[in-house]
């Protein structure tokens, strides 16, 4: 557990009131559609004056609505910015400092409470874990979608943390075009996670700009084509912005610089001025007090002004170094630090010259203002390992770091600082060569300099897992648990690897500590059944499972619990297998696992027709995961659709060349529809991937005997024989081969 950290009350939220409104001419009864963007630059919309992006739809909004120039967020981090959002408090009054170990206090009021109580439906859709439920913003909201399980995946993999905007997008249409004629005005919050990294494809953070754009276009036209538009308030904003190299940071969380505090805000609502543009400084926690202004609803709160206020606590709970706090009395900003900035915002934007030498008043000024308030503690809570995954996968750090005496500035940390918040660091792999060579020296040189921060030992042991040097994992992790012996990512990591080591019973000790340490985690108990499974004890698997779903139902553990009491072979564990299986595809019927693993076993029970039901289900869910194709394919075989059968296996074949069992399957449905060509390249190309495929060579050779290649029949059957030497049935039948061939050489 971290140390309480020192931080500032603000007795009350902000006020920055921004137009005047005709009240008498405003309407009651109106929608709000709240749209946030994580991790976007005001400067990066044309609206907002930039020239390198075309961001139209965001454009249309500002051209019918009102822009607001100059407004800054809370905090350069997601959920404590977006508590700021719902509650229009600061961090330091709703008590959420960060991502990780923060939890919104239920007795704060939210704005969908708010409006609840006014008679409002209220939905929201998140696109990334950050904004799970469990964290306590879902307060208020009739429903909460932070289902991001549920989108496109590979079917084999575990937990995913974010889905696209299209997936957010698609679910937020489809409750707005449910609700029928009611005359209750609802309120839909719809969170786009796509700028933030790690981004999709090659275009970077522009093209992920560019794209959530074109979603914004797309909610327009569904609103306009609804005739809901003319009833409707739609605010667009964003959490915070990103750096984008500037000041020397990547991506954003490490300081308080504009390039990540500034933040975008435009309304459109029936009656608004449109195209005008308010130059007034404006606050994060002013939005939804002004959002309950234009709907003329009471307000959450009495407001009144205070200086704008930021903080990042992440230096400190997460490496070790000072935390930053800023107060902004426009135009003058001071960050707080060891080494303490000042500059002016009006005639130095960029924040190139620090005035603390110059101005030497108006920064005691400032900092007076700090130390004349309400001081409060921060202390995180224990995280379990399930919500470090997800948070972790979407590239924020690990646990917290116990930190006491004079802490360093995070300004003279950058090096240290880049190399273990490199977004590309946790997507290296050993085939990525000298990138993934000098990671690993990075990582080591952190070690060596600092070596008192859990996350390099975690990124480190991993990397080495990565690389199959699990020896030297092990001694990296088991230094982690040295270092703490409560480290649940050290033992947790430890035990990771000594599994690849092949040493389950000394894993299952690590991972037995990791369970004492948090029995919250799901991670340790999924390991811990796998370690059993593997020395076959499937009743210890199947309780460990069953633990890890009385702390948290997870699909995935549902799953997974499903899949032993199969391999187990006990009787009367296949029917609950079966309705465990059942009950997910009923479940989430968008779930393209669940949807999958229930295929396959109606596969193996001889259901074919309902098999397929669900195959294609997954097929369409998951439609570039090669295993759902070939699954699909041996449905289609099954009921003698062999031409679909061939679709479906040189589609996965497609996917995954070397996926041998699907080359060889696809190689029998060729046969079957006498292609016997295509089925013979098929199969060679299935055991060139296996060599040890004793099945693909019998078949290969019992395909080229049909058509008269005795000598490469021979060819084959002799590979058979060298991955299975002692297959009696293999030996027979490359013997009878041999005599027919010396038969027929003979005159």
């Amino acid at each position: 557990m971290a140390a309480a950290i020192a931080v500032l009350a603000l007795a009350a939220p902000l006020l920055y009131l921004t137009i005047q409104r005709d009240r008498e001419s405003e309407p009651t009864g109106w929608n709000l559609v709240l749209v946030s963007v994580d991790t976007l630059r005001a400067d990066h919309l044309s609206s907002y004056g930039a020239t390198f992006i075309r961001t139209p739809h965001m454009d249309r909004l500002a051209s019918e609505g009102v822009l607001y120039e100059n407004v800054s967020t809370v905090a350069p981090t997601t959920l404590p910015s977006h508590a700021s959002l719902f509650t229009g408090l600061t961090p330091v009054a709703h008590g959420v400092h960060d991502n990780v170990g923060f939890y919104l206090d239920d007795r704060l009021p939210t704005l969908a409470e708010h409006l609840k109580g006014q008679g409002y439906e209220t939905a929201a859709f998140v696109g990334a874990f950050v904004l799970d439920s469990r964290f306590g913003l879902d307060r208020g909201f009739d429903l909460y979608d932070d289902d991001v399980e549920g989108g496109e995946e590979d079917v084999a993999s575990g937990f995913v943390a974010q889905r696209r905007g299209a997936e957010v997008l698609e679910s937020a249409l489809a409750w707005i075009g449910s609700r029928g004629e009611t005359e209750r005005p609802f309120f839909t919050f719809v969170h786009f996670y796509d700028p933030h990294t790690p981004y999709e494809g090659s275009g970077g953070y522009r093209a992920e700009v560019a794209y959530v754009d074109s979603l914004v276009g797309q909610l327009l036209s569904f609103l306009d084509a609804r005739g809901l538009s003319e009833r409707t308030l739609v605010v667009l904003t964003a959490d915070h912005g990103e750096s984008l190299g500037e000041h020397g940071e990547a991506t954003h969380g490490l300081f308080l610089y504009e390039s990540t505090l500034r933040i975008p805000l435009i309304l459109r609502y029936p009656g608004a001025p449109a195209g005008s543009r308010l130059s007034r400084p404006t606050h994060i926690t002013g939005v939804a007090a002004e959002a309950l202004e234009i709907l003329r609803v009471p307000p959450m709160s009495v407001r009144r002004e205070q200086p704008f206020y930021a903080e990042t606590f992440l230096p400190r709970l997460h490496y070790g170094w000072s935390e930053l706090r800023s107060l902004t009395r426009w135009p003058h900003k001071l960050v707080v630090a060891p080494k303490p900035e000042l500059y002016d915002l009006s005639k130095d934007p960029a924040e190139a010259k620090n005035l603390i030498e110059e101005l030497p008043a108006i920064a005691l000024s400032l900092r007076s203002d700090l130390d004349s308030l309400v001081v409060t503690p921060v202390e995180p809570e224990n995280v379990d390992r399930e919500t470090l995954e997800k948070l972790k996968s979407l590239g924020y750090a690990g646990p917290t770091v116990p930190s006491t005496g004079d802490l360093p500035d995070p300004k003279d940390r950058l090096e240290s600082y880049r190399v273990l918040n490199d977004p590309m660091i946790q997507s290296l792999r050993p085939e990525d060569g000298a990138a993934f060579g000098k990671a690993l020296s990075d990582l080591k040189g952190v070690l060596t300099r600092e070596p008192r921060i859990p996350r390099t030992y975690a990124l480190y042991g991993e990397m080495l897992l990565k690389a199959r040097r699990g020896s030297e994992a092990a001694q990296v992790f088991q230094a982690l648990v040295a270092l703490d012996e409560e480290s649940f990512e050290g033992h947790y990591g430890l035990g990771v690897a000594l599994q690849s080591l092949g040493q389950e019973g000394k894993a299952i000790e690590a991972f037995g500590s990791a369970v004492e340490i948090d029995p919250r985690n799901t991670k340790s108990y999924l390991r811990l059944s796998e370690a059993e499974s593997a020395r076959g004890k499937w009743d210890a698997a199947e309780g460990w499972l069953r633990r890890a779903i009385a702390v948290h139902e997870d699909r995935v553990i549902v799953d997974r619990l499903a899949q032993v009491l199969l391999q187990s072979g006990q009787s009367g564990k296949s029917a609950e297998a079966r309705a465990l299986l059942e009950g997910l595809a009923a479940d989430a019927p968008n779930d393209a696992l669940a949807a999958y693993n229930l295929g396959q076993l109606l596969l193996v029970e001889g259901e074919a027709e309902n098999a397929l039901v669900e195959l294609r289900r997954a097929a369409a869910l998951a439609q570039s995961d090669p295993d759902v194709h070939q699954a699909l394919g041996s449905a289609f075989a099954l009921l003698g659709r062999r031409e679909e059968a061939v679709e479906s296996f040189r589609r996965a074949v497609e996917l995954a060349p070397c996926f041998a069992a699907a080359q060889a399957n696809l190689g029998a449905a060729y046969a079957e529809l006498a292609r016997l060509p295509e089925a013979a390249a098929a199969l060679e190309k299935a055991v060139s991937c296996n060599p040890n495929y004793a099945a693909g060579f019998k078949n290969l050779a019992a395909i080229q005997l049909q058509m008269g290649n005795l000598d490469r029949a021979i060819t084959a059957m002799r590979g058979a024989l060298r991955a299975s030497p002692a297959d009696p049935e293999i030996q027979k039948s490359l013997q009878e081969l041999i005599d027919f061939q010396t038969r027929s050489s003979r005159p």
